[in-house]
């Protein structure tokens, strides 16, 4: 890689590495090299790589730039070792940065073969670190040139310059550092924002307005990246007359795209003018000028989505010290952002867990809401399931004979117990229907022994009646049977409904023959099929009642009484 060499009291002192094919050399710190030293331009010279070849041009600098003692005027070929001047600044060419650098003050420009003394270049600038011991010693050094009694005018004016610049540069990073000050109160008063903003869509909204008036933009956007990663706009903005409107069309994805690719902020004063984005179709159409844009890092430093900030009317509105804000903005807005997401998705899950909690056992529910569950789907699906019916026998006439406050209060009771044993054992509610509950096993959610869990939960459910009923007379209220019915097969489950009303449930003739079978079984009795007595018949005691007639079977189907 080409280089610069910085020569210092006849010895290397600094080399400045040429990195861009194109790189600008000057006291400024937005060139692509900066020296610091009063002699320099602010933008002094211009070093160029074509086809292999190396050529400076001087900018137009106030000290001049010279190529082994001869002045540039225009452009002029350089090659390895070749002695160059900005101004009384001594630089030595090396196309090789590990070779030994060779001194040979004949070749340098003479500061004695001057026709004017050196002058302070008009552009402003910054130079590097200066303090107060660098100061007195400027001002030690320029008493001794000047008691000496030798010194000529040049070195007098050289030395003065110098001592004058470094106090304007220490003056101006007093003026930084106070601005630099500034910038923290700034985001230490944003950060108190949007911490406890945690609605993402509010959340963002605040961000674009905060990001507007801080930087002095009229225009300005969000993109982050979708579920399908895609970088897609969430929020713009437009500031007319002091007020922020909502504005879909006055930004450039040309700008954000190569900020996201390259993960770097970027900075233009005239972006219509520039030569990165003349393929920007808004750019030109909507008259985009100054913009900065900058990537949006979250904790783990990943980037997931860019801030746009612009002004479609004025060039040069902002700086670099503008660029470190932004950025410094956006990283915090980016974990906010997340902080958002992740504060939605709680909400989101606990809403979920608590509806599912309504319908299945809380076990399931954890497991639903778990990478656990990731096997777990709603879209309806052919599955075998095990299905229970249970229905309260007599329930006309008793609500006959109570109220229906009291009925209502009996009902739920009884429920309550009941509801408790199936998700004991693993069921899902599917619903209530009156005073009959419809129950499944295997879905959405399998143990593997659906129809076991079943029967365990319907002889269950008839012993707790047993108890419920001791309640019941000691209440001085009536006492209640139920007939469950139980079938197991292929059934059609998952959501089913409309737009509107969407529920979990299952249909299909095992599950009208499940209800069938609990037509039949009267009160405190358990009736299952031969499908499910197939899968307990080893773990249960169940007699054959025969073969029986279900509406809607042409053949007859065999059903047993569960013995408990």
């Amino acid at each position: 890689m080409a280089s610069l060499v910085l020569i210092e009291n006849n010895t290397t002192a600094t080399r400045f590495r040429i990195e861009k094919d194109d790189a600008i050399i000057g006291r400024r710190p937005e060139n692509d090299i900066m020296i610091a030293n009063v002699m320099i331009s602010g933008k002094h010279a211009r070093v160029e790589k074509k086809n292999g070849l190396y050529q400076i041009t001087d900018l137009g600098s106030t000290n001049g730039t010279f190529v082994n003692g001869t002045r540039v005027t225009g452009s002029a070929e350089i090659k390895n070792q070749d002695h160059i001047n900005f101004g009384a600044v001594e630089l030595i060419f090396m196309t090789d940065e590990n070779a030994m650098v060779n001194i040979d003050r004949a070749r340098f420009y003479s500061r004695d073969k001057a026709v004017a003394p050196p002058q302070k270049p008009h552009d402003t600038g910054y130079a590097a670190n200066p303090n107060a011991d660098k100061i007195v010693q400027l001002f030690q050094q320029l008493k001794n040139t000047v008691l000496s009694g030798s010194a000529d005018r040049t070195a007098i004016m050289t030395q003065f310059m110098e001592v004058e610049h470094q106090l304007q540069i220490m003056n101006m990073q007093f003026k930084e550092s106070e601005k630099s000050q500034q910038k923290l109160n700034v985001l230490y008063e944003i950060g108190k924002v949007i911490n406890h903003i945690l609605v993402e869509e509010e959340l963002l909204k605040t961000i674009i307005d905060l990001a507007l008036k801080v930087m002095n933009g009229d225009c300005g956007f969000i993109m982050l990246y979708d579920d399908k990663n895609n970088l897609v706009p969430r929020v713009s903005r437009k500031m007319q007359a002091d007020e922020i409107s909502q504005s879909g069309s006055t930004f450039s994805s040309t700008i954000a795209k190569q900020v996201v690719e390259s993960n770097q902020s970027i900075l233009t004063s005239d972006a219509k003018s520039d030569s990165r984005f003349q393929s920007g179709a808004s750019i030109i159409s909507n008259n985009i000028r100054s913009v900065i844009c900058s990537p949006m890092r979250n904790k783990d430093q990943a980037v997931i989505g860019v801030i746009y900030v612009g002004s479609n009317v004025m060039t040069n509105v902002f700086s670099k010290s503008d660029v470190e804000l932004l950025e410094a903005f956006a990283n915090h807005a980016a974990i906010s952002i997340e902080n958002a997401k992740m504060h939605e998705e709680r909400r989101r899950k606990e809403h979920l867990k608590s509806a599912l909690e309504r319908y299945v056992s809380k076990q399931i529910a954890e497991r639903i809401m778990s990478n656990d569950g990731s096997s777990i789907r709603f879209m309806p699906e052919r599955r075998e399931v095990t299905l229970i019916f249970s229905d309260v026998r007599g329930f006309t006439t008793l609500s006959e004979k109570l109220s229906a406050e009291e009925m209502v209060e009996i009902l739920n009771r009884y429920f309550s117990r009941m509801i408790d044993v199936i998700f004991k054992y693993g069921g899902t509610l599917d619903k209530f229907i009156g005073d009959s509950i419809m129950a499944l096993f295997g879905a959405p959610a399998t143990s593997g022994d659906d129809a076991w869990n079943a029967v365990q939960a319907a002889i269950e459910m008839q012993r707790g009646l047993e108890a419920f009923n001791d309640e019941q007379r000691q209440l001085g209220k009536p006492e209640i049977q139920v007939g469950i019915g139980i079938n197991t097969g292929h059934v059609v489950v998952g959501n089913i409904g409309s737009d509107q009303r969407m529920e979990y449930t299952a249909i299909g003739d095992n599950v009208n023959l499940a209800s069938r079978l609990q037509g039949k079984a009267a009160g405190g009795k358990i009736i299952i099929s031969k499908a499910t007595y197939d899968f307990v018949k080893d773990k249960v005691q169940a007699t054959l009642l025969g073969t029986t007639e279900v509406k809607g079977k042409t053949i007859p189907v065999e059903i047993y009484e569960v013995v408990y």
